[in-house]
């Protein structure tokens, strides 16, 4: 009966889902002399697209960047409630 009871709970999770919290593509850090600080942005920037693409949340961010390393990207940031663009290219990080 507890395997009956487990295979249920667990159909019943997959069913409903699980929430997982949604980071917003905010910029939390500025390394001096990466390419986001060359580029210009700044703590706080909101990223809203990158190359005309839509950025939803920071897993769309992280997904675009890791696909176009090394490759130049047009960034469009939200500050102060306007909408700015800059040019930077993702340097390839060594890390998993």
């Amino acid at each position: 009966m507890n395997i009956v009871v487990a295979i249920i709970f667990v159909a019943i999770l997959s069913m409903i889902g699980l929430k997982q919290p949604i980071m917003p593509p905010i910029v939390g850090e500025v390394a001096p002399g990466k390419p986001a600080a060359r580029a210009g942005l700044q703590v706080g920037d909101r990223i809203v697209r990158v190359n005309g693409e839509p950025i939803e949340d920071f897993e769309d961010l992280r997904l675009v960047v890791s696909m176009h390393a090394n490759t130049p990207l047009v960034f469009e940031y939200l500050r102060n409630g306007e909408i700015h663009k800059t040019m930077l290219t993702p340097q390839r990080d060594q890390s998993d």
